[in-house]
């Protein structure tokens, strides 16, 4: 199945912002995984790409934009990275701009020194995010029996960058 097509009217742009944190979260069972101690504190970079489409406000009569995806990720010094979150808004789904967010977010995670990203590739209800992390080349993270916390989502997965 090809992608939906943007109505010609509109056009995507992005907006990249990063931020310094002095502590960046790592859900445990990925800092098992990496072999992160428990404890010891990460810092980083807390970044966030989003889409928009410009849209005419015939009321102020200018180009205003209107968020339509995002993508939240933290690149840890300690070269580990996770997406946190990624959403599309349910009528630009489809149209190619998941698959965008993500390779822009890994290009960003190689660029700042990430060499290993995780993610919940998680979805209540509708659609299958595995699917998006699969076409990537991320693999299941093989959990232990017993090592699920009581806060984990289901399907964690993971990737090694190249030249991170």
């Amino acid at each position: 199945m090809s992608p939906k097509a943007l109505p010609e009217n509109q056009t995507v742009v992005s907006d990249v912002d990063c931020n310094r944190e002095e502590e960046l979260p790592l859900d445990a069972v990925f800092r098992v995984h990496a072999g992160l101690p428990e404890g010891r504190p990460r810092g980083g970079w807390e970044c966030t790409i989003t889409l928009f489409v410009l849209e005419d406000d015939f009321v102020a009569n200018e180009e205003v934009e209107a968020e339509v995806a995002l993508v939240t990720y933290n690149i840890g010094d300690d070269d580990l990275c996770e997406v946190v979150d990624l959403e599309v808004a349910e009528q630009f789904r489809g149209m190619g701009l998941g698959p965008r967010l993500l390779g822009e977010a890994l290009a960003d995670m190689r660029l700042k020194g990430g060499s290993r990203v995780y993610v919940f590739a998680y979805e209540p209800g509708e659609g299958d995010r595995r699917k998006l992390f699969e076409a990537f080349a991320f693999k299941d993270v093989d959990v232990p029996e017993g090592a699920w916390k009581a806060t984990s989502l289901p399907f964690p997965m993971y990737l090694e960058l190249e030249g991170g």
